[in-house]
């Protein structure tokens, strides 16, 4: 035993004896240093390199240092190695990429672009630099100069599919829609596994409304990277919005959930379909398999509290569900209060007793602490202290929304209705003129600023206002904005300008019922019976299940027959142009 462990160290100091007469040169410590940096053993390459570059100083072994230092992150190490590798050997291309690297990784966008183009000046048919330099351009946002080398890398090579795809975003982000289709298009025939074109391709086709298109491409997105749940969201959202695929998108919602069981949008997403399906109590289910992972989200809870107080009015319910969300994230945002003093309203509406308003307060207030500059914020808050009676601090609210958001038209109408309800109508007026200068299209201030002026006796201001709130109104409503009008001639007595405008209405939408019976009224206010029953018999004609407009009509019906109570000025309610219904 004693010989064979003789023997063993004998060998063992004859292979180390080897092995230290074997590494007597530069280029043995540096070859050395090349199989331990393709083994990944940096530490012992860059000894090696370093015991090389002592013996003899060369630009090769400073560039595989180099490269060994940028793999282990020590990017001033790496760079310093590559000025050295270029300061012996200047005409060497590969340095240039490499340094170009390094300084990108260090942040040194605009030296890693001028390596690429002393590289270029050396090699100037490599289509992957131009690549890569148009790729920093972009970064830079030079996409002129980045489109300029997407068109000379594929000009090189007409199948580098990275550069189409690339020069196809850049296209898609000018608008340049039908360039970027034909660019991704091109990356898609170069290399049919260029995930991302397909699913860049998608969103214009989607925007074009190519939905059968836009499809296909998430098809093969989703086939080239099954476990990308933004993907599965996308098709889900097409089929659901586009092509009323409402299994089909619960699926993908489904897919996307399994990919990343924590996404509560995706939960919130598949509630709000099976609501659409009729299903409520589906919708909710969904929620709260939402609320039951662990560990809990706040997200989870503020979710469906949100569905409960906008689709189901258990206001109850949502508050709990949002005082849940705020127990489990102490720093919740500004939107978790805000909505709970919203449910708490909705509860107070149902039952005056079961919420103080003072708490309801309290959670605007917490909200604008969290987020002082959003203004709805401040808005609800000056609703709710103006109907507990604090008129002083309700405008000192409107107020401090329009100084937080200046250019916001509805803190402007906001503060005007406040006015007007004050009867201040020169003030309300002021901010009216504002929310109509910020957003001229917006109908509602026009119909505010009308009633302002009819207030304040100014006929023709009046008139002109309304008109223009008929003039900007969605051709869906405009009938319903025109009885503004309507209602305003009746009070100054004219009754043919008021008949004109009652027959326009008509004029613009024959089909829909409400403008026959809102001119049965009319012409009900002004005594003819006869042209009111007409009306309300064609409104009949155009929607039978109607029910008031039955009593409508008979009530007009009996007028000759009475003594009395329905003779003479018999006037009934028109609908009025704010809810679209009778009062």
């Amino acid at each position: 035993m004693r010989r064979n462990a003789t023997v063993t160290l004998l060998l063992l100091l004859l292979v180390t004896i080897s092995q230290a007469q074997t590494l007597s040169t530069a280029a043995d410590y540096h070859n050395r240093g090349l199989e331990r940096l393709k083994k990944g053993e940096l530490d012992a390459a860059i000894t090696d390199f370093t015991s090389a570059l002592a013996l003899k100083p060369d630009a090769e072994t400073y560039f595989a240092r180099g490269q060994a230092r940028h793999q282990k992150s020590d990017l001033n190490g790496a760079l310093g190695d590559f000025d050295q590798a270029i300061s012996l050997k200047p005409g060497e291309a590969k340095y240039y990429f490499y340094r170009a690297w390094a300084r990108d990784d260090n942040k040194d966008h605009n030296g890693s672009i001028a390596d690429l183009d002393k590289y270029v000046s050396l090699d100037p048919n490599n289509a992957g630099i131009y690549y890569l330099r148009g790729g920093m351009r972009q970064k830079k946002g030079d996409t002129d100069g980045a489109v300029a080398d997407y068109d000379k890398a594929v000009a090189l090579n007409p199948r580098h599919a990275s550069a189409y795809n690339s020069r196809g975003f850049i296209r898609h982000n000018r608008k340049d829609f039908d360039g970027a289709v034909a660019d991704y298009t091109k990356a898609i025939e170069a290399d049919a596994n260029q995930a991302s074109a397909y699913y860049n391709r998608s969103l214009i086709r989607e925007d074009k409304k190519e939905y059968d298109g836009a499809l296909a491409d998430l098809d093969k997105y989703i086939t080239l990277k099954p476990g990308e749940a933004e993907a599965y969201k996308k098709r889900a959202s097409i089929r659901r919005w586009q092509k009323k695929d409402f299994d089909g998108a619960l699926a993908d919602y489904g897919r996307a959930i399994e990919i990343d069981p924590r996404d509560v949008g995706a939960y919130y997403s598949r509630a709000l379909i099976r609501r659409e399906k009729g299903d409520e109590a589906g919708a909710v289910a969904e929620l709260t398999r939402a609320t039951e992972i662990s560990p809990p989200m706040a997200k989870a809870f503020a979710s469906r509290g949100n569905f409960l107080r906008m689709f189901t009015g258990d206001y109850a319910a949502a508050v709990a569900d949002f005082s849940r969300a705020i127990e489990l994230n102490p720093r919740a945002p500004a939107s978790a209060y805000y909505e709970r003093a919203l449910s708490r309203q909705g509860l107070a509406s149902e039952n005056p007793e079961a919420v103080s308003r003072a708490d309801i307060i309290s959670d605007f207030t917490k909200a604008i602490e969290i987020e002082p500059g959003e203004s709805d914020y401040y808005r609800a808050r000056a609703e709710e202290r103006a109907k507990g009676g604090d008129f002083d601090g309700a405008l000192a609210d409107y107020s401090k929304a329009v100084e937080v958001e200046p250019d916001n038209a509805f803190s402007h109408l906001d503060r005007g209705k406040f006015y007007y309800d004050r009867g201040r109508y020169a003030e309300a007026l002021k901010d009216l003129q504002q929310a109509i200068k910020l957003d001229p299209d917006f109908v509602t201030p026009h119909n505010y600023a009308g009633d302002a002026y009819r207030k304040m006796k100014k006929t023709q201001e009046a008139i002109a206002a309304y008109r223009e709130g008929i003039r900007v109104a969605d051709p869906a409503s405009r009938s319903l904005y025109r009885f503004y009008l309507i209602d305003y001639y009746v009070e100054l007595g004219d009754k043919a300008a008021a008949l004109e405008e009652a027959n326009r209405a008509i004029a613009e939408e024959p089909d829909d019922w409400v403008n026959y019976a809102r001119r049965g009224d009319l012409q009900s206010r002004l005594g003819d019976s006869a042209a009111a029953v007409a009306d309300y018999t064609k409104a009949i004609t155009l929607d039978p299940k109607i029910g008031w407009v039955y009593a409508r009509r008979g009530l007009v019906e009996l007028r000759p027959r009475t003594s009395g109570w329905l003779t003479g000025n018999f006037d009934i309610r028109p609908i009025t142009p704010k809810t679209g219904l009778a009062e």
